[in-house]
């Protein structure tokens, strides 16, 4: 028996991921800088009272298991003294947050004088002080180094502003539009509390806490089932990445999945211990990959909620890199050794479960931020150049990699290069996918790009460059994707070619950046690929002619650009045998 009948629930639900999607098109249709209004750097979130996570918004998705972490925080050093009209912020990797960059801002929604619901969204700031313009400090050496360190704090109480807090918040970065953003978070939790306050007048308090509880059930249930049609046993996996910036080199994660019934533990013991360069994972970040790992790997159609993490036991050993100890620096987390994490996840479960399990990694380190003064006006400006970042897209079973981007940053989006020049003094010269960038399989790889972009004004970069020799690995015996490659100054007499990281490297005027990235991995053997297939890809300069005689064993007619059948059977028979 429920105490809410299904349909009931049904239409909460998706009232709910309704609210979650309009806190997202609030903060798209005001935010002020175009790492919100045109990449959609951020997610938005419903959760309750007890810190449950509710309904996800299209956001990004490795935003989502930390930014639990962050109300749960509110919750505890709020105890009590939350009230009608707060907003509450923070960011500190080590209390609620993952890296210092993405600020989770909340406010809580009352019924009756009861505390019912915490409208949620974590957004990646441009710049929050700290070493380095950016954020992303290469050489931190503590987490004091990286920007300003947030607990929860309110920068609202009781429908008041405290403009004291705001304006030493606006004083720790240099983003000259950091209010307009600010404002926009503001906008958009502040839509999702009246649109939750109408959905608790309309239904009542009592009917949607049931429904909440019912949507959670519902979740754990459907994913219990399928882990129950996963064999038992026992899985090993590992994720490597090349270097911390500081020296260490070989970093592993290492995970050993445990599937029994319809329950999975994950346990990362024998992970290499934190590291002295900004790579760490804290609990909360540890927490978002293997939330998404997982969700990319059940039926579309459950919920992705709070209650997909019940069947789950996870354990994170302190002191390593997947729960390292303060003051260990973490900027790099959200990328590395996050990827890494998920990867090792999927790599223990491809032993599993092989056509269900997807590669959530980006081998990318960080994109090449970019600072310096408008020509034309003298303000500073920060460049994410989320822009130029498209690649590592794996295959999965039934469907090649595609798209500029693997579902990792799940709706985050590229501006186009001639928007993205109007923001920046930059020329983009060049942005197109290249031929065999992604990994042969039965299905192929995500291509991957390569960029061309020249400043036209003087600026600074700074970049962390790994898929060197670790690159996007195939699964089930497809083949694994290129490496990734950076030059700054590309052509110029003082060309440098990127092995680690380039820390504020300057550019004169006329000065090129180029950034080849690397492709997704393949799925399945490339010599059961459809010959078909291949042609198109070869049509469509995925795939060199090379290529597919070499990796597919397809043989094509140079002139009439179809495919020789008989050769093709000879060659993949003469392939299987060797």
């Amino acid at each position: 028996m429920t105490k809410t009948d299904p349909i009931t629930t049904e239409v909460i639900r998706c009232r709910l991921f309704t609210i979650a999607n309009e806190m997202s098109e609030t903060m798209i249709r005001t935010a002020t800088t175009s790492t919100f209004s045109e990449s959609h750097d951020f997610s938005t979130a419903i959760f309750d009272s007890e810190g449950r996570m509710i309904s996800l918004a299209d956001g990004l998705p490795m935003h989502m298991g930390a930014s639990k972490f962050s109300v749960l925080e509110v919750l505890k050093d709020f105890k009590g003294k939350i009230y009608p009209g707060d907003i509450i912020v923070l960011n500190d990797p080590y209390h609620g947050g993952s890296h210092i960059p993405d600020w989770t801002m909340m406010t809580p929604v009352f019924f009756n004088e009861e505390l019912v619901f915490f409208p949620v969204i974590r957004a990646h700031q441009g710049d929050t002080g700290g070493t380095i313009p950016g954020g992303y400090n290469p050489d931190a050496s503590d987490i004091w180094q990286e920007g300003l360190r947030l607990p929860a704090i309110k920068i609202y109480e009781r429908g008041e502003p405290r403009e004291d807090i705001i304006k030493m918040l606006s004083i720790n970065t240099r983003e000259p539009r950091f209010k307009g953003d600010l404002k926009a978070m503001i906008g958009s939790v502040n839509v999702g509390k009246r649109r939750l306050g109408d959905l608790l007048n309309k239904f009542g308090m009592q009917t949607v806490r049931d429904s909440m509880d019912q949507i959670l059930d519902y979740s754990e249930r459907c994913f219990r089932a399928e882990i129950r049609e996963w064999p038992d046993g026992v899985y090993k996996g590992e994720g490597y990445l090349e270097h911390d910036c500081k020296g260490t080199t070989d970093i592993t994660v290492r995970v050993t999945a445990t599937v029994a019934g319809d329950t999975l533990k994950l346990d990362f013991s024998g992970s290499d211990p934190q590291t002295p360069g900004f790579v760490n994972s804290p609990v909360p970040n540890s927490y978002s990959f293997i939330f998404l790992t997982l969700s990319s790997m059940i039926e579309d159609s459950i919920p992705r909620n709070e209650g997909l993490l019940r069947p789950v036991e996870i354990i994170l050993p302190p002191g390593t890199v997947v729960n390292p100890l303060p003051p260990a620096p973490v900027t790099a987390c959200t990328l590395h050794i996050g990827g890494e994490i998920g990867e090792a996840v999927a790599m223990a479960l491809e032993k599993c479960v092989p056509e269900k399990t997807y590669l959530q990694n980006v081998k990318m380190g960080m994109p090449v931020v970019t600072f310096g003064f408008q020509p034309d006006t003298g303000e500073f400006y920060l460049d994410q150049n989320t822009n130029m970042s498209a690649g590592w897209c794996n295959a999965a079973y039934g469907t090649d990699g595609w798209g500029s981007l693997p579902p990792y940053f799940g709706s985050m989006i590229m501006a186009t290069a001639e928007l993205h020049d109007m923001y920046y003094p930059v020329h983009t010269i060049e942005r197109e996918f290249y031929p065999d960038s992604g990994g042969a399989g039965k299905w192929r790889g995500g291509a991957a790009t390569i960029v061309r972009q020249q400043a036209k004004a003087q600026m600074w970069g700074n970049t962390f460059l790994i898929g060197t020799k670790y690159p996007m690995r195939g699964l089930a015996g497809g083949k694994d994707g290129p490496l990734n490659s950076t030059v700054m100054r590309e052509g110029s007499d003082n060309e440098l070619i990127v092995e680690t990281t380039g820390f504020e490297i300057p550019f004169e005027d006329e000065d090129v950046l180029m950034v080849r990235f690397g492709g997704g991995g393949g799925w399945g053997n490339p010599l059961e690929r459809d010959p078909k297939l291949v042609l198109e890809d070869v049509l469509d300069e995925y795939v060199s002619l090379e290529s597919a005689r070499r990796d597919y064993g397809v043989v094509i007619d140079k002139t009439a650009m179809t495919v020789d059948d008989a050769a093709t059977g000879d060659l993949r028979k003469f392939m299987k045998s060797k």
